[in-house]
């Protein structure tokens, strides 16, 4: 795969909704071990955990009946279906930024502190 369209292709392919073709994606990033990857990875991560919670958050036994508003009306609807996405994903994410990085870390939020501060300096270790 080269630089350029192949990569924005792959970036673009980790927030399909469907959870197979984001896996692929995930998985081939993690064996590319590129740099530009690691950013995207953890913003997904983030995405699919902040949907997690928001769709565990509605209906009978959540805080709210509607998510984020009402079809048509404006805000979002929860993802019923984001919670076992977030199950599936989120651990190959890790293990796809454990690749690349050589560093493990075991929150989404460990993984952002630490590139915040090491971004400018990280280097892939051969």
């Amino acid at each position: 795969m080269q630089d350029g369209l192949g990569y924005a292709v792959l970036k673009a392919n980790l927030r399909s909704p469907d959870p197979l073709t984001s896996q692929a994606a995930i998985e081939a990033a993690g064996q590319i071990r590129d740099k530009s990857f690691i950013a995207p990875l953890i913003d997904h991560a983030r995405f699919l955990e902040a949907a997690s919670r928001e769709a565990l958050n509605t209906g009978p036994g959540g805080r709210t009946v509607t998510g984020g508003g009402l079809p048509g009306v404006g805000g979002t609807v929860g993802d019923p279906d984001a919670p076992k996405r977030a199950r599936l994903l989120v651990p190959l994410i890790h293990k796809a930024l454990e690749s690349i990085t050589r560093r493990t870390f075991k929150t989404v939020a460990e993984w952002a502190d630490w590139w915040r501060h090491s971004e400018a300096e990280f280097q892939i270790q051969k």
